[in-house]
């Protein structure tokens, strides 16, 4: 799965470190200093965030997924390239609009071959 496949979750996990749920958001694409390039790369990631917040608010984590039920839920990006400036602003931005909703979101760097 990745970030370019709107309707599908990429990956749900459980964390028993803290007992919650992890929504993974695959993010195989690069960040480049062409502008446009990147606003598209945010707006995947944007509207991928959103179908994910979908798929918690309308319970349906709760159908595919029974063990969510009553747990908290956290969204990870795991992404093949670093966040560029730009891109960092642009998730702190979403990072901190989704914290005020009661809602966790997080990146980690897996680089691949």
């Amino acid at each position: 799965m990745t970030i370019d496949q709107m309707d599908v979750v990429d990956l749900i996990g459980h964390d028993r470190a803290d007992d919650e749920i992890v929504l993974f958001i695959c993010d195989h694409l690069p960040w480049s200093d062409n502008d446009e390039e990147n606003f598209s790369h945010m707006d995947l990631l944007q509207q991928k965030i959103y179908r994910y917040l979908d798929f918690i608010e309308s319970g349906e984590i709760n159908e595919r997924y029974p063990k969510s039920i009553g747990k908290k839920t956290r969204l990870r990006v795991t992404a093949k390239y670093t966040l560029n400036k730009e891109a960092q602003a642009f998730f702190n931005k979403i990072q901190n609009y989704l914290s005020q909703q009661g809602y966790k979101l997080e990146f980690r760097h897996l680089p691949g071959e």
